[in-house]
């Protein structure tokens, strides 16, 4: 009787920990795709800037690429078509830059800025 007890016990303390580490790790998962998707919209504003202000191609190129890694992070369901979509502008805004059109450059990365903002209300509703 007392083994049985034993048993008991110890899987309703292995069930009470697993379930507590599975939510630790849901809300690590969380925090991670939000940082990314912060990251993202702050590094596209920077991006922005550069362009207005006439920075060096290379200093653009380098903020175009942190764009496009930190976005990759930035996987929730709802919204996985419009960060592909928005993805897609931050492609066309490195295509633009290496061929030095700027007005063309800041109209792409305005137009991903844009999508990656209109994500963020989404998600956060959700989270």
């Amino acid at each position: 009787m007392k083994l049985i007890k034993k048993i008991i016990v110890s899987s309703l303390v292995a069930a009470s920990m697993l379930a507590a580490s599975a939510t630790t790790f849901a809300a690590e998962g969380d925090a991670k795709v939000a940082k990314a998707l912060n990251d993202t919209i702050a590094i596209l504003q920077t991006t922005a800037e550069l362009v207005e202000s006439g920075a060096a191609q290379d200093a653009i190129t380098q903020s175009l690429h942190e764009a496009k890694q930190a976005q990759k992070e930035f996987r929730y369901e709802q919204t996985e078509r419009k960060r592909q979509y928005a993805a897609d502008h931050i492609k066309e805004a490195l295509s633009a830059n290496k061929k030095s059109d700027k007005a063309t450059t800041l109209t792409e990365v305005k137009a991903a800025l844009a999508g990656f903002q209109e994500m963020k209300p989404i998600y956060d509703a959700a989270h």
